[in-house]
């Protein structure tokens, strides 16, 4: 192991820009491997770029960070540099970071995490498209599934995109040890994330309007920060008359509270009408759980185009309400699912698997 570490001082320069403190979510898992396996190495720094809640103070973070690059970039010809992006400022600040790079000789690394993009990207202009093609040149861009991987070849056609793969904690997200009870005729379907309406809140709650007359014996479970005004979502609940179906629990801060809705679930749901490569959803496959998601984004990737769950068109609680009832009412489907669920969270997508992809993308031995 130390021989290891020695080979990687000699041969690497490195420079990691992400977030360095406690969070939740996808680039925060990562991170936070990174900063596990790297930190004691000299050759390879990281650089905090959390983000800060107050917008004055952020702004002034992230001047001081990008001075901070440029600094590092002069004295580290040759080396490499990668971080996380996202849309809007994100995306400009690493076009800003491309330009500095290309200058001083670094090779700059972004992973794209934004499910948002194309819809950013689609609003520029052609001239500002033109531009930015050929500034990303010499960037490597990073995809989170092969379906952003095209995606991000055909808009940035003068870029090299690499795949790497996004990854859960498989030891921690584990199914329950009982299999759920054939004899459990009381549904529980769990969707985890922010409370707004692209996350398709709203498509549930009709969805569960339709369902009411339908079936009985299910409740859906909303978890997680409320985005909007949550008396908005309460009113749309009480118009519905589907407050017996619907529990707005709100946001969770412990893991291990997390992990138990999980375990408690018999379904999941993730109706977005865009997405990246949602960590919530890895998350519950490595919790055993047969899932319904949409078609976009990195979901079909992760769901492997309906093995793992049933996929829906966006924005259709017609469609929606559909895949729930055909779960609710099969408790074999749901098994089934569930158990091919696991084995695809263990197989593609474990943190082992995942810091693999990173290390084969920086040339890391």
């Amino acid at each position: 192991m130390l021989t290891g570490r020695l080979s990687l001082m000699k041969k690497n320069n490195i420079l990691f820009v992400v977030p360095c403190q406690p969070g939740i979510g996808g680039v925060a898992t990562i991170s936070s491997l990174l900063l596990e396996e790297y930190t004691d190495i000299p050759n390879i720094r990281f650089f905090d770029a959390t983000k800060i809640s107050c917008r004055w103070k952020n702004v002034l973070s992230r001047f001081l960070l990008m001075l901070k690059v440029v600094k590092y970039c002069i004295y580290n010809h040759n080396s490499k540099i990668l971080t996380f992006c996202g849309a809007d400022a994100s995306f400009w600040e690493k076009v800003v970071w491309a330009l500095i790079s290309r200058l001083f000789g670094v090779h700059l690394y972004v992973i794209m995490v934004a499910g948002d993009f194309p819809v950013f990207y689609s609003r520029l202009s052609s001239k500002v498209k033109f531009i930015i093609k050929r500034v990303l040149k010499n960037v490597i861009i990073g995809a989170q599934s092969k379906s952003w991987s095209e995606f991000f070849c055909s808009v940035f056609p003068y870029s090299e995109v690499r795949v790497v793969s996004a990854g859960v904690d498989t030891k921690f997200f584990i199914p329950t040890r009982e299999t759920k009870s054939k004899n459990n005729t009381y549904v529980t379907i769990l969707y985890v994330g922010w409370i707004i309406a692209y996350k398709g809140i709203y498509d549930i709650l009709s969805a569960v309007k339709i369902l009411q007359s339908k079936v009985n014996g299910f409740v859906v479970e909303l978890v997680g920060p409320f985005y909007e005004d949550v008396e908005k979502v309460r009113n749309v609940i009480d118009d519905f008359g589907i407050h017996e179906n619907v529990i707005l629990y709100g946001p969770i801060q412990s893991r291990e509270l997390l992990r138990d809705k999980y375990q408690a679930a018999e379904v999941f749901i993730l109706p977005s009408h865009f997405e990246g490569f949602p960590c919530v959803l890895l998350e519950a496959l490595s919790s055993g759980l047969p899932c319904i998601g949409t078609k976009v984004g990195g979901i079909p990737d992760i769901l492997d185009d309906g093995k793992c769950g049933i996929l829906v068109a966006k924005q259709s609680p017609e469609e929606l309400a559909d895949a729930m009832l055909k779960m609710i009412k099969d408790v074999e489907l749901r098994i089934r699912i569930g158990e091919q669920s696991r084995e695809r969270a263990v197989r593609n997508y474990s943190l082992q698997t995942s810091m693999a992809s990173y290390k084969n993308l920086l040339g890391i031995d």
